[in-house]
């Protein structure tokens, strides 16, 4: 048998081991060392491994030292040869589970390796061979299964079998019949290993074969919905013969699929029923989910379903999020409940805001296309949902969660929210944060679902997290459902829509705009073109976001969409285009600003302009990456793209204008727009200043203008050369039109 010849493998004579050699003027005698067991031979050999030494007289130092080889021996001289470093591994406490099983199914292997020598051994090296025998003694037609060893072993070290990663598990082949056998392992079984001793690698122990082969069959689960300190979940159990244990495994209902289950934990039996009590520090923030299994004497076994117990709050255990005391666009926040409460209304949950008064503290609502305020058609909150809330409150202390309920989400059948088309403002069901891709991902990466929103320092921004407590806004094209994954996915793909920071003679590029007025802010509006974009909608541009009662926006119109406003405005690549948008708000500060970033342009021949249409002003958005204006409700701009030196017409005003001066009011200088259209060559044009009486005060120009936009500037000085007084003015254009005049005038203020 095959265990017998590995055994006389160990004892063949010594003489057949590695010889050294060594010239030193005279015939040598041969002498090799291995474990401390001397050879001697005469003959010719071949060195396998390590290095030898020769000696001159026998117990002498050693004359020289050299490296494997072929060599022949004389009688006359001794050397000696040191062996390489060989590892000792063996077996110790082996054992089985369970020592009585039916055939086709498993039993687990578990071990010692033992390592007696420095160094270590790879992970993969080692193999266990598994032989089922009737009696110790294996032959090769025996063995039922190869586990390997995936971790490494270290030398002079004990390894627990199994380790992390090990498979230990063996089944008994069906055809087994019912008898009492020996289940014997043997270590390094191809002997991938050198060793100094392979006697120890081989141990048995004894085992069972039934000829029960009936399974039992778990029945009757019951367990309590929700968590109650003390309760139990119990099982019934039937059985041909007789029930031998019952064991349950646990987990956090948010653990990965890939997450080990604890236990077994051994439930006790009364009158039949077997029972184990459910224990608080095994929930997460979900709750737990477990299940049974049941075994009889043969080690036949039946399994339940994964069952779930979910997590509840009685109340004021658990804090809301901080909320910062403030009235800045920047304090609101977008909330969420991600519990079922008792009570839901929003005056209970934010009790500590006081009776709902809004120079307190407000709430909001999007729903249907409109911002709705609290009591205006809602007043609880209900899970899956998000709400703005601001609040002023000096020290309103630590909003606690009232009584409620998790919902009921798992990894089978996670909560699903409900999206009308259009924009949802939706709320995390859940007490964690859950990464967007992954929801995607759970949802097989919906094409209706475009984008997904959160509101940061008082603006919009994209999201990846939808944050515990929080919520955000999501776009969809038509009205879906979208499930909440309770664990961590991956293969999601987040919407591909951020700014393309690209030149602009790359046939995909986007221009943000960053809008700013007193405290509001907006900076997801902007203009560029992709080459799978076109001029009505499509995935590029960005729909109109909801607008709290002060707002900021920027927005392109689309009355063929169902959402007729666009913040941002993506068409086909081409050579020339130009864009028309409005900046809207509802605010009290009339100063606005509009930035842009211009370091990515590049250098090539695309120009690209921002025209302030009201006050016929052109700004090269290449040379300034700024612009600031007044503005009371909307104010119409427009972008104007193309070839550098074929653009020109594109600035061509196409009416006759004068635009309102800026700075204004102003004290030194002030900039006057005049936008002339191409309807002749040239222009004879007079600007001058007239006092509140109708008096010319000042001319500020009189000459040839050529058709375009032109800017003239004006620093409050009157003719004599004096500061002109403070007060109110009129400036007038007149512009000669072939045999007519045409005077435009406008008001100026003088501080």
């Amino acid at each position: 048998m095959k265990y017998k010849r590995k055994l006389s493998s160990l004892i063949k004579p010594l003489s057949a081991l590695v010889i050294s050699v060594c010239w030193i003027n005279a015939m040598v005698f041969a002498q090799a060392y291995k474990s401390e067991e001397t050879a001697i031979a005469n003959g010719s050999a071949s060195l396998t491994g390590g290095s030898f030494k020769t000696e001159a007289i026998i117990g002498q130092p050693f004359v020289t030292e050299s490296s494997q080889g072929a060599f022949l021996t004389y009688p006359g001289f001794m050397s000696y040869f040191t062996a390489p470093q060989l590892f000792d591994v063996s077996i110790d406490n082996f054992r089985i589970e369970p020592t009585t099983v039916a055939a086709n199914n498993d039993i687990a292997i578990i071990l010692d390796i033992i390592s007696n020598e420095s160094g270590s051994i790879k992970a993969n090296d080692l193999t266990i061979e598994v032989y089922l025998s009737i009696d110790p003694v294996p032959d090769e037609g025996e063995s039922i299964g190869t586990l390997l060893v995936v971790n490494p072993v270290f030398g002079k070290t004990t390894y627990s079998f199994p380790g992390t990663g090990d498979d230990n598990v063996v089944k008994i082949p069906q055809s087994t019949v019912p008898d009492s056998y020996y289940i014997i392992v043997e270590l390094d079984e191809p002997g991938n290993i050198p060793e100094t001793d392979e006697t120890n690698n081989v141990d048995n122990a004894n085992i069972t074969i039934s000829d029960d082969t009936t399974d039992p069959v778990i029945q009757n689960v019951v367990n309590d919905t929700y968590f109650i300190a003390g309760s139990k979940a119990t099982v019934s159990v039937n059985d041909n013969i007789g029930v031998d244990r019952v064991n349950s495994y646990h987990r956090g209902i948010r653990s990965s699929e890939s997450t080990n289950w604890n236990g077994p934990i051994s439930a006790d039996e009364v009158s039949g029923v077997w029972s184990v009590e459910l224990q608080a520090a095994w929930l997460d923030e979900l709750g737990v989910e477990f299940w049974f299994e049941a075994f009889d004497a043969a080690s036949n076994r039946d399994t339940s379903e994964v069952r779930h117990t979910f997590y509840q709050t009685l109340g004021n255990e658990l804090t809301f999020p901080s909320i910062p005391a403030g009235r800045e666009q920047s304090n609101y926040r977008i909330v969420a409940i991600p519990f079922d409460l008792t009570q839901k209304g929003a005056t209970s949950i934010f009790q500590n805001f006081g009776t709902y008064n809004p120079t307190k503290w407000r709430m909001y609502h999007y729903l249907n296309g409109k911002t709705t305020e609290y009591d205006d058609g809602w007043t609880r909150l209900d899970p899956g949902k998000g709400y703005w809330l601001i609040h002023d409150v000096a020290n309103a202390g630590q909003v606690l969660i009232g009584a409620g309920e998790a919902l009921r989400g798992s990894k089978d059948a996670p909560y699903s929210i409900q999206l009308i088309q259009g924009w949802n403002q939706i709320g995390n069901p859940y007490r964690f944060d859950v990464n967007w891709n992954d929801v995607l991902a759970a949802n097989g990466n919906p094409s209706e679902v475009e984008r997904f929103r959160v509101w940061s320092n008082g603006s919009f921004a994209d999201g990846s997290s939808l944050d515990a407590f929080s919520g955000g806004f999501v776009f969809t094209t038509t009205p879906t459902s979208l499930v909440i994954p309770v664990t961590a996915l991956g293969g999601g793909r987040l919407a591909d829509n951020e700014e393309d920071l690209s030149p602009l003679d790359n046939s995909e590029w986007q221009v943000l705009f960053d809008l700013n007025n007193s405290d509001l802010n907006f900076g997801i509006g902007g203009v560029g073109m992709h080459p799978q974009a076109s001029d009505a909608k499509d995935f590029y541009d960005d729909v109109a976001m909801p607008r709290l009662p002060e707002f900021i926006d920027m927005n392109f119109d689309h009355p063929e969409y169902f959402i007729p406003r666009f913040n941002k405005d993506i068409v086909d690549t081409r050579n020339t285009h130009t864009w028309h948008f409005t900046v809207a708000k509802n605010s009290s500060d009339p100063q606005v600003r509009i930035r842009w970033d211009n370091s990515y342009f590049g250098e090539n021949d695309k120009a690209i302009y921002l025209v302030d249409q009201h006050r016929n002003h052109v700004i090269n958005m290449r040379e300034q990456t700024e612009y600031s204006f007044t503005m009371e409700a909307e104010y119409p701009f427009k972008v104007i793209f193309g070839d550098e030196f074929g653009i020109e017409e594109l600035l061509i005003p196409e009416e006759l204008a004068l635009g309102q001066n800026y700075p204004n009011p102003f004290s030194d200088e002030s900039t006057i727009p005049i936008s002339l259209p191409e309807r002749q060559d040239a222009y004879q044009v007079k600007l001058v200043v007239l006092n509140n009486l109708g008096q010319e005060i000042k001319e500020i120009y009189a000459g040839e203008l050529s058709p375009g936009y032109h800017q003239v500037e004006w620093n409050a000085i009157e003719e004599t050369g004096e500061r002109i007084e403070s007060g109110l003015y009129i400036y007038r254009l007149q512009v000669l039109t072939g045999n007519d005049v045409i005077t435009l005038s406008r008001q100026c203020i003088i501080e």
